[in-house]
């Protein structure tokens, strides 16, 4: 596997395609347009990178690498946040336009099917998000299921969803009221 801590061309190379994939779709975005973009040779780019989709897999893993970082901090090294603070900073964290979970949202729909090695980064991030909000949810309730974390997911993703959308109305914050207020109103008295 690559190292992840590289610097030079490779780390010129996974920004660049970051931000082109985000702003146009991995699949409008071809091994040229990168090349040009990071003003590297195709060479260059298959000596880092030995085919797009594993251009795509790193990208993705650099993304859900930040994610959990970003996460763990707010989880281990924040002091004193309540259930419903330590919940709002990962919404907010992933309902974000210039957010890491960005790229990895736009990869559900759009690589499934073209670059499924890539996809399982995307799955596995998944996982492990519904897990740890499993994990917090179940030190407040005894009774919590995976399905009420689930759910918080796809409140994320929703917001996401709208975010993109054309004619977007900016309403996160209602959207994670009414998750925390409809689903878990139980949380607030445990």
């Amino acid at each position: 596997m690559l190292n992840l801590k590289m610097g030079g061309k490779a780390k010129q190379l996974l920004e660049t395609s970051s931000l082109l994939f985000s702003r146009y779709g991995f699949n409008n975005v071809g091994v040229d347009t990168i090349v040009k973009e990071s003003k590297v040779s195709k060479m260059t780019l298959y000596q880092y990178f030995e085919s797009k989709e594993k251009l795509v897999e790193i990208c993705l893993v650099v993304h859900k690498n930040q994610l959990i970082d970003k996460i763990e901090f707010i989880l281990d090294r924040v002091e004193n946040l309540s259930l419903i603070d330590k919940l709002k900073k990962i919404f907010y964290l992933h309902v974000d336009m210039k957010s890491s979970y960005h790229l990895i949202f736009k990869a559900i729909v759009e690589i499934k099917s073209t670059y499924p090695v890539a996809y399982d980064v995307v799955k596995k991030y998944r996982k492990w998000l519904i897990n740890t909000i499993y994990q917090i949810l179940s030190e407040h309730k005894k009774t919590v299921t995976y399905q009420e974390a689930h759910m918080f997911l796809f409140i994320i993703d929703g917001a996401m969803t709208q975010l993109l959308s054309p004619n977007h109305v900016d309403d996160r914050e209602s959207l994670f009221d009414y998750y925390l207020l409809s689903v878990f109103s139980l949380y607030n008295s445990g």
